[in-house]
């Protein structure tokens, strides 16, 4: 098998598992706050994958997820984010000279600035704040749970490294 089948058979895989992740999205009753593991196969994507194949595990997880289980309006901005979340780790692996561990963490750490704190709640913001509160107290609030989601999918990613080299040997970058 070529590289570029298995690489567009490991994004389909990953965008299949990403897409029932956001499925089955534990949704807290309040609303904007939801516990998810959708940042674990994206993260694969970004550390196995090129860069635009990242983003589409994302990406098109989070869009298939909405035609199959529509939460409210399909927002864009959360589309974007959700492919952030390949993209992301894709470049960090791809630039950052360090370790595994390191780049990992590294990626993580980005995307809670960039995407969680950043795009995804900015969108939420929009939509579900009618200018009732001010942007950084709508994050002020979803950031300590947004944490605890966030390390809980670090430590699961650094967990699987292992696992993941040891399945997809194939040099995909």
């Amino acid at each position: 098998m070529s590289k570029v089948t298995m690489r567009i058979a490991y994004t389909a895989m990953l965008t299949a598992i990403s897409v029932v992740l956001n499925i089955v999205t534990f949704n807290f009753g309040i609303k904007d706050y939801a516990f998810s593991f959708v940042y674990i196969p994206c993260f694969i994507a970004g550390y196995k994958l090129k860069l635009f194949d990242a983003f589409l595990v994302g990406f098109l997880g989070d869009l298939i997820a909405g035609f199959i289980r529509p939460l409210g309006a399909y927002l864009p901005l959360i589309g974007i984010g959700s492919g952030l979340l390949g993209l992301i780790p894709a470049l960090v692996f791809k630039f950052l000279p360090f370790s595994k561990i390191t780049n990992t963490i590294l990626s993580f750490a980005f995307t809670l600035i960039f995407d969680t704190a950043g795009l995804n709640t900015l969108a939420l913001w929009l939509v579900s704040s009618k200018g009732s509160i001010t942007f950084f107290a709508y994050l002020g609030g979803r950031l300590p749970f947004q944490l605890v989601v966030l390390l809980l999918n670090t430590a699961i990613a650094l967990l699987l490294l292992p696992i993941i080299d040891k399945t997809i040997k194939v040099e995909l970058k």
